[in-house]
């Protein structure tokens, strides 16, 4: 059974950022891409266009902590955590010994390998 649970940015047709958590990373980004029911308001009126960022934990406690910390990150924060996943100890020292990590190079189409370009979804 997969006990990871994930935490994303997605980046916005408008260039900004939502972040979320989930223990389907599959599901939910068809939820957002597609605007499916279950997606979130912001992503509904801010068609996604990319997997900025993924990072990955053991623990739904931790999950939900990064992701809280995540999101009140400034932007140029979110800018600096997405170039370089390795300064999270920096930006989120509360979660300095946590297991996080990031999933490199992912991309919206390892995930949704039939989406040809999420920005006509």
């Amino acid at each position: 059974m997969d006990k990871r649970h994930y935490v994303y940015l997605l980046r916005c047709a408008d260039g900004s950022l939502y972040t979320g958590m989930t223990p389907d990373i599959a599901r939910r980004l068809r939820q957002h891409v597609e605007r499916l029911p279950g997606c979130a308001k912001y992503t509904r009126s801010h068609p996604v266009t990319a997997l900025a960022l993924l990072l990955t934990t053991d623990t739904a406690t931790t999950a939900r902590q990064l992701e809280a910390r995540i999101k009140r990150l400034t932007r140029a924060q979110k800018d600096a955590l997405i170039a370089d996943p390795a300064c999270l100890p920096d930006l989120c020292p509360a979660l300095a010994g946590a297991d996080i990590r990031p999933v490199p190079d992912a991309q919206l189409t390892d995930y949704l390998p039939d989406m040809a370009n999420p920005a006509d979804a």
